[in-house]
């Protein structure tokens, strides 16, 4: 709309000083220059409208790029009632949660391995969590290892667990959940080799730290008015606050149900956030054996 009217005022403009070339009667022209100057009155409000909405749309970006810093320089896993962790805070959660996945992870996949994938997940969701699987570029016996352990991170075995257990009968089978639970139980302190991790679940800080970070970067794909060059700048930005851990939770997050919707289940007005945005670009290779995110989100642009 904006190169329309300024192709007609330029046109409008060579035809009054060139009256030779144009089309029209000089009549005409004369009687055109009250539309040109309400046209040059609307073209200057739009263009004011325009860099206002810019402004304010930048403001409020910045404002959530500092909420963002703000969640994380909050955490402290210590001050949580009962929590049973070794004092954490800010950057170093992310690293402890994904050091208490791997080992999570390390257990579940062997039971996970020993069992028929038919089976263990319910006919209703079988073709989707294929199709999951398939988009992530993994086995289904991997994916479903991954999804089953980051939810038993997120919600915990203490009291979370019944939430833990809700999140999981809506895919999984009975057989399943009792046989992971009980795996999992086998380790746990007092038994013949101790677990070493309270597993009390972090559903509040990462439920809250996701959803914030999901609501910034849908924030600045929505408007129309901004270039995706300029999108891109500033959501560059927000990755420069992301630690390689947070980066790499945030493609364990992707995989599981609770944050398909970054990409492998994304609807089509935030499509492949992730990858249209770098989000993971800054993970080395070999950071975490037991996903590799550039065959998960090959169109990122990784650094190494």
């Amino acid at each position: 709309m904006v190169s329309f009217l300024v192709t007609f005022l330029i046109l409008l403009l060579i035809f009054m000083v060139f009256p030779r070339v144009s089309p029209f009667p000089p009549g005409w022209i004369k009687a055109m220059i009250p539309l040109i100057g309400g046209l040059l009155a609307g073209f200057t409000f739009l263009i004011v409208q325009v860099n206002n909405n810019f402004q304010n749309f930048n403001n409020q970006f910045l404002k959530l790029l500092d909420l963002h810093k703000n969640n994380v320089n909050d955490i402290d896993i210590s001050s949580l009632p009962d929590s049973g962790y070794p004092r954490y805070t800010k950057h170093y959660f992310f690293q402890y949660v994904l050091d208490e996945f791997m080992t999570v992870h390390n257990l579940v996949s062997i039971n996970i391995r020993s069992r028929r994938m038919n089976e263990a997940i319910l006919f209703d969701a079988f073709e989707r969590e294929k199709e999951s699987a398939r988009k992530a570029t993994m086995y289904l016996e991997d994916f479903t290892a991954v999804n089953i352990s980051y939810l038993i991170v997120f919600f915990g075995m203490t009291k979370g667990k019944e939430s833990l257990r809700s999140a999981l009968r809506n895919t999984y089978s009975e057989e399943l959940i009792k046989g992971v639970f009980q795996w999992l139980e086998a380790f746990e302190v007092g038994g013949a080799t101790p677990r070493t991790i309270p597993l009390h679940g972090f559903q509040g800080v990462l439920g809250h730290y996701f959803r914030h970070l999901f609501s910034t970067v849908k924030f600045v794909n929505t408007p129309q008015f901004v270039s995706t060059a300029t999108k891109k700048d500033m959501i560059k930005m927000l990755r420069a606050q992301l630690s390689t851990f947070e980066q790499a939770l945030l493609t364990i997050n992707s995989l599981s149900v609770l944050g398909r919707k970054w990409e492998i289940e994304s609807d089509p007005e935030h499509k492949d956030l992730i990858t249209t945005y770098d989000l993971t670009r800054n993970i080395p290779s070999e950071f975490f054996g037991v996903i590799d995110p550039k065959k998960v989100y090959p169109f990122v642009k990784y650094e190494s």
